[in-house]
């Protein structure tokens, strides 16, 4: 069982190789340039390899334009473990309220939780932090919620592994193997009760942060969302999803599902009552409260930082398959050679007899037995000009006669 399928695999492969530089000039983090972070992208772009490379080029370049590197450094060593303590945070926090992501609080799918209120006045909000300071939270926000599901990403990767035998593992870790991929990809179950969406939201303020806000995540954060719920709708959030719609890819908008008020009926079907979060009415706190016990990140260090992971030990095992399969293909490719070698020589074997037994007869008998060469060329000569078969065929046997005699003498 291969880790990825071989088509993705060979996408990945691909891509990598087109964006060799970009990506031995980033930092080797796994959700920045990992398989699950290519993949990400494939799947977001319907694995369109050329638009990968574009918007993986462009995504590498805007992490180093904006320094998104110390960004998540600040975040996975410099102690800044909740949304709350990213720059701004309290502010904006205070101004729209939202719930990041709950880490222990999962869909029936595993699929970890997070709310987005749209309580808040744009005006407001702009009055109190720029434009800039909102994208610079929401960017954290971003990168953290991306580290959550890496690490969760991977953590359940290896609980998969580590529940089969070592002999099952081998099995299932087999690159070229048939059976369905055993690589993990966590997303998100997002929530976004737009209930107190007005005008001020559908204003050319409104909308500007809005725009911000979504083209910054699906450029660079794509395929991070397994469903969406629009919770809540009001009428007048028609217009401003019209103007939404327009900034998604067609695959974010099929898992997008708008509800009324009765939400929580349908939301049952996916998440258990007790992880419903308490900014939709819900009991649930963890992950929004930084002084909730589910809200403290405990980091690991060695897969986030010193990338011991999973995907190093599967690239080591595919080299190592691959160098045996590379030699036992070449063992394969010399043996089709001396095939093919001795076959054509098999097929130069008429010719190579014709042309010894021609250097044979013009060196040897040409040269033992001029008289009766040059009787046989005449006979021959006689025999193609006048046709006369009768005369000439005793003549012939005659001279064949004589000739095995001498051969035999």
């Amino acid at each position: 069982m291969p880790r990825w399928s071989v088509s993705e695999r060979e996408q990945v492969a691909e891509v990598r190789e087109r964006l060799k530089g970009p990506f031995s000039e980033s930092p080797p983090y796994p959700e920045v340039v990992g398989d699950r972070k290519i993949l990400r992208f494939l799947r977001g772009h319907g694995h369109n390899v050329d638009k990968v490379v574009e918007f993986m080029g462009k995504f590498l370049r805007w992490r180093k334009e904006f320094k998104v590197d110390e960004m998540r450094r600040d975040i996975v060593e410099g102690g800044l473990d909740h949304p709350s303590q990213f720059p701004h945070g309290e502010v904006i926090l205070r101004l729209i309220p939202q719930l990041v992501i709950a880490p222990l609080a999962f869909s029936h799918n595993g699929c970890p939780i997070c709310v987005d209120q749209y309580k808040f006045k744009p005006d407001e909000v702009l009055r109190q932090v720029s434009l800039s300071e909102y994208l610079v939270f929401a960017t954290y926000c971003l990168e953290f919620r991306s580290l959550v599901l890496e690490q969760l990403s991977e953590k359940r990767e290896r609980e998969k592994l580590a529940s089969m035998t070592p002999e099952e593992r081998k099995h299932e870790m087999d690159p070229f193997g048939s059976s369905t991929p055993y690589g993990v990809i966590v997303s998100t179950l997002v929530i976004r009760d737009v209930g107190a969406v007005g005008l001020d939201h559908c204003s050319e303020v409104g909308r500007n942060i809005i725009k911000a806000v979504v083209t910054l995540a699906s450029d660079n954060y794509p395929e991070m969302m397994q469903r969406c719920y629009l919770v809540n709708v009001p009428w007048i959030f028609n217009a401003l999803w019209y103007f939404i719609k327009g900034l998604l890819p067609e695959t974010t908008l099929r898992k997008v599902c708008l509800c009324g008020k009765d939400f929580k009926t349908r939301l049952l079907k996916e998440v258990d009552s007790d992880f419903i979060p308490d900014l939709i009415q819900g009991p649930y706190a963890g992950g929004r409260d930084p002084k909730h016990t589910d809200s403290v990140i405990s980091w690991d260090v060695n897969f986030l930082v010193k990338n011991e992971s999973i995907e190093a030990q599967d690239n080591a095992a595919l080299d190592t398959i691959m160098s045996s399969k590379r030699m036992s293909i070449m063992d394969r490719k010399l043996l089709k050679d001396a095939k093919s070698h001795k076959k054509n020589i098999n097929r130069r074997k008429p010719r190579e007899a014709w042309k010894v037994w021609y250097s044979h007869f013009t060196h040897h008998y040409l040269a033992t037995y001029p008289v009766w060469t040059v009787a046989v060329a005449a006979y021959c000569l006689n025999f193609l000009i006048t046709g006369q078969w009768r005369t000439t065929v005793p003549y012939l046997l005659q001279i064949t006669l004589v000739w095995v005699c001498l051969l035999i003498i």
